[in-house]
């Protein structure tokens, strides 16, 4: 034996031996729970070893959501996550358990309440369960019983192997009167004296022949389990599947992709009925062998313009009809479905699919194509992946790799991969990736929670308590509390800005355990609030300061006649999970006017907030999903300061700021009087960077009364909160393309006094930042350009810092900014001008690194602001190594992507610079 088959069975020893351990944790929960079960084969290894699935009875009652439910709740006790639950008469569970390092371990249970054959009740689960008995530990059914249901078994497989033989002729003895009862009441006289005889003589020979007569004659003689319930089950997978996962993984040439798929497939086997592997489009045609291009993929010129539409055309068949024919049947039936490659590989990659038509065709396609469960993007450095593909150039690589994570960034179910680790380590991260992403679902799905959510969790056992009052010391989830205050809180507690600076969470069991998890890292104590879920009526304990109300029916009133004298109504959009705003339900006046809390760019988003602007003035609340009530017995601080500002009542709006994860996040509010007009914006930073750029703001604002900018309203410390308050700029959103209003608005900024470029605020304190930060080379580009800045004399320019699209109104033809948080008041010429385009060309119009650098070029050529090519280009350069400085500063690292593609950039301005230096030409 080779010691790679050594290997490999020791592998294999070891992960029965782990499955059975896992097996022993569950049967010990069941025991706990009081759930009757036993074991129908396999069991005279338990629990040293489980060599396969393990079928079992549970009384019927524990099906399928109960006994779901309960390996949810023991996740923590059993060590392993539920990653399918396919409820098709009988349940098919699978267990996983994530090491440190190697495959994952999974455990099938076939579990059913009665035993079926062939779709057809051979006999009752309840009936074998009351005779069932102790083997080593573990229920096992009653000799009869189990020789009856081994032996159809076998019949129905018309398959009697010798180890079958030989376990029956084993159970026979065990008590042969009570088999041949059960024998007689499934065949006639002759043939269960037939197989009597076979049994207890050895020989089996007459039996054998006989099987597919054996078979019919069996299954005539019972009843179908399921009926039109069958048909009905499949028609809701099909319609909704549940339980099949699709995944996508995508990556430049090189990163490893099939390799990595390879062992992932492998791994993860047994948690699907089946698998099917495709590569790129979902297919309406039986799959052919592509001609081998010699050259490589990038090979080929590209189609003409007429052929590329007519292939995204194809493409946008392959990818909405092709993907029910080709992956919606796997999903329906509990399969998984493996993609290499997809259709944003044609986005980012257009030369390799010969593609040259417009890109918003492929980006309208895959608007409208059905999206798989989760993409998995395999990344690398490009000196990795030049390493182990020679066919591209660097240059190429850098530019496929910032489009993958450009593309990939922006959607809600990708995650990066690094593929420069030992493959090892690549799948088991893939594997651990997807395994959390399918108890994730699961977790989802057995809460009994609404399926319109498929983030709400089951409670943990970890969570658990007797009654609504706290144990000292301890972590509940029933009634147990959650300290909530001083850091920001995340998106989805947005809300707790309106409650108390010092307060605990007390949550009822039914909150899901996602949104506790959120709450633990905060700290604090004080006022008591409490958190009901989905509750039919509003529960209050003595000791609360107040109620937050989740998804529940109970009105306003309810709330105030039980004392409380703050009570607001919020939607949640889009939902609580993935919580942006909050949006008050005073009326539909005050709720269409607080989505200008967004402020959209592109077209499309534009036409979105009208629409659901239209829709908050209608009736019936169908424009959102989740909602929840605050309901207080004093005011807010936050809503207390504001009050004297106006004479009239305003209602509070949130947004929940940048995405979760920003180092610089912070939430703000919008205050709306009662006739739905706009009052003013309110900031709130509680994070140390948060409240440096807030105060930084309200610092800057008083000196921008001249300038078309927000006034100052309020800057005070709220219970544990940094409060700015400004007034909101009359008008509508700017255009997105940059006008002759924009370039006048930043004149405006620019003052008759001069200054020396390399004596500027922006250069003396880049020159202190870079020196600390870790990026290699930054400071010594800055060096290099000091000798032109001390060359060049500029108008001292006030700078806004962040001048884009989303921070800009218009009204009567002139543009005004707001949002001031990184502005300059001894700035340098140009900056918001280049922040401006790339930013749009990098969040808008997703371009590349290269592009972003051609860009620029073309606008220091034109010598803007009558500055000359190369002196524009100085500014340029100043302006990416200050936007480097502050990414860094806030504690972004250099992976993030939009610190590479920002150095990238960087990098081929330099580039050019050198090479225009030097009389070469630049490409």
């Amino acid at each position: 034996m080779s010691e790679r088959e050594i290997h490999c069975d020791a592998e294999a020893d070891r992960a029965a031996e782990r499955r059975g351990a896992m097996l022993l944790r569950v049967f010990q929960v069941l025991e706990s729970e009081g759930i009757e079960w036993c074991a129908l084969h396999g069991y005279e290894a338990f629990p040293e070893r489980v060599e396969s699935d393990v079928d079992m009875l549970v009384q019927a009652d524990a099906l399928p959501r109960r006994i779901l439910k309960l390996l949810l709740e023991h996740r923590q006790q059993i060590g392993a996550e539920v990653v399918q639950a396919f409820d098709g008469g009988a349940c098919f569970i699978v267990l996983a358990e994530i090491g440190e390092e190697g495959p994952p371990c999974l455990l099938q249970l076939h579990v059913s309440r009665d035993y079926v054959v062939d779709d057809r009740v051979l006999m009752g689960g309840d009936e074998i369960l009351k005779s069932r008995r102790k083997h080593n530990g573990f229920w096992i059914p009653a000799p009869d019983y189990e020789f009856v249901c081994v032996l159809a078994n076998r019949l129905a497989k018309q398959n009697l192997g010798p180890k079958h033989r030989e376990r029956l002729a084993r159970l026979y003895q065990e008590n042969p009167s009570a088999c041949d009862q059960r024998l007689a009441r499934l065949f006639d006289r002759d043939t269960a004296k037939r197989i009597s005889n076979a049994t207890q003589r050895g020989d089996w020979s007459d039996v054998n022949r006989s099987l597919p007569p054996l078979r019919e004659q069996l299954l005539k003689s019972l009843r179908h389990s399921k009926g039109a319930t069958q048909w009905a089950g499949k028609l809701s997978r099909w319609l909704k599947p549940r339980n099949g996962f699709h995944v996508v993984f995508l990556g430049p040439d090189g990163v490893g992709k099939s390799t990595v798929i390879e062992a992932f497939q492998k791994d993860l086997s047994d948690a699907f009925f089946h698998q099917t592997y495709l590569t790129f489009a979902p297919s309406l045609l039986p799959a052919r062998m592509a001609p081998a291009k010699p050259g490589g993929p990038h090979s080929l010129p590209p189609r003409s313009w007429p052929a590329s539409l007519i292939k995204a055309g194809w493409w946008s068949i392959c990818y909405t009809l092709g993907y029910f024919i080709s992956v919606r049947p796997t999903l329906a039936r509990g399969g998984m479905v493996v993609n290499h490659r997809y259709l944003l590989d044609a986005i980012v990659d257009r030369r390799r699919y010969r593609y040259s038509g417009p890109t918003w065709l492929l980006k309208w396609i895959w608007a409208i194509a059905p999206k798989p469960d989760l993409i998995i993007l395999l990344d690398a450095p490009p000196e990795v992946i030049a390493a182990r593909k020679s066919e591209l150039p660097m240059e190429r690589i850098i530019e496929l790799r910032e489009g993958y994570r450009s593309v990939v960034g922006r959607l809600s179910n990708n995650h990066v991969i690094d593929a420069s680790q030992p493959l090892a380590k690549v799948v088991h991260d893939v594997e651990s990736l997807v395994i959390h992403h399918l108890a994730e679902r699961n977790r989802s799905s057995g809460s009994g929670s609404r399926r319109g959510n498929p983030h709400m969790q089951s409670r943990s056992t970890a969570f658990q308590a007797v009654n609504r009052k706290p144990q000292a010391g301890s972590l509940c989830y029933a009634g147990g509390t959650m300290s909530a205050c001083v850091a920001t809180p995340p998106q989805s507690l947005t809300w707790l800005h309106l409650c108390p600076g010092e307060c605990s969470l007390v949550f009822d069991e039914k909150t899901p355990a996602w949104m506790v998890q959120q709450a633990s890292p905060l700290n604090g104590g004080g006022a008591r609030i409490g958190v009901n879920w989905n509750a039919p009526e509003l529960r209050l304990a003595e000791d609360e300061a107040g109620c937050v109300m989740i998804n529940s029916r109970v009105s306003e009133k309810q709330a105030k006649d039980l004392g409380f004298s703050y009570v607001r109504r919020f939607a949640v959009i889009p939902n609580l999970r993935e919580a942006r705003w909050f949006i008050p339900l005073d009326s539909g006046a005050v709720s269409a006017a607080a989505f200008s809390l967004y402020t959209p760019a592109r077209r499309s988003a534009k036409i979105k907030r009208v629409l659901i602007q239209l829709a908050a003035h209608l009736p019936g609340g169908f424009w959102y999903r989740d909602h929840l009530m605050v309901a207080l017995r004093e005011p807010p601080a936050l809503e207390k300061a504001l009050a004297p500002l106006w004479p009239e009542p305003v209602r509070l709006a949130l947004s929940c700021g940048a995405p979760e994860g920003a180092r610089n996040r912070k939430a703000s509010a919008l205050a709306i009087d009662l006739r739905g007009n706009l009052r003013a914006f309110v900031k709130l930073a509680r994070s140390e960077i948060a409240r440096e750029i807030v105060a930084h703001e309200a610092a800057i604002l008083p000196a921008l009364a001249h300038a078309r900018a927000p006034r100052l309203l309020m800057n005070q410390e709220i219970d544990g909160t940094l409060a700015m308050a400004q007034t909101p700029l009359p008008g509508r959103p700017a255009p997105l393309a940059f006008s002759p209003a924009h370039a006048a608005f930043l004149q405006s900024l620019q003052t008759s006094e001069k200054i020396v470029a390399a004596q500027s605020p922006i250069v003396q304190s880049l020159r202190k930042h870079l020196k600390n930060l870790a990026m290699h080379g930054l400071s010594e580009i800055l060096m290099d350009l000091v000798p032109a800045l001390e060359q060049l004399s500029v108008p001292v320019t006030i700078v806004h810092g962040d001048f884009a699209p989303w921070n800009l109104r218009i009204d009567d033809g002139a543009i005004s900014a707001f949002d001031w948080e990184y502005a300059q008041l001894s700035g340098l010429p140009l900056i918001d001008e280049i922040h401006y385009r790339l930013q749009v060309g990098l969040l808008l119009e997703h371009w590349s690194a290269n592009r972003g650098a051609e860009e620029m070029e073309r606008l220091c050529q034109s010598r803007p602001r009558g500055f000359s090519t190369e002196n524009a280009a100085t500014l340029a350069i100043v302006y990416l190594l200050d936007m480097l400085a502050r990414l860094l500063t806030e504690g972004y690292g250099e992976d993030h992507e939009m610190i590479v593609w920002h150095r990238a950039v960087l990098g081929r301005i330099m580039s050019r610079r050198v090479n225009h230096t030097k009389g070469v030409a630049v490409a």
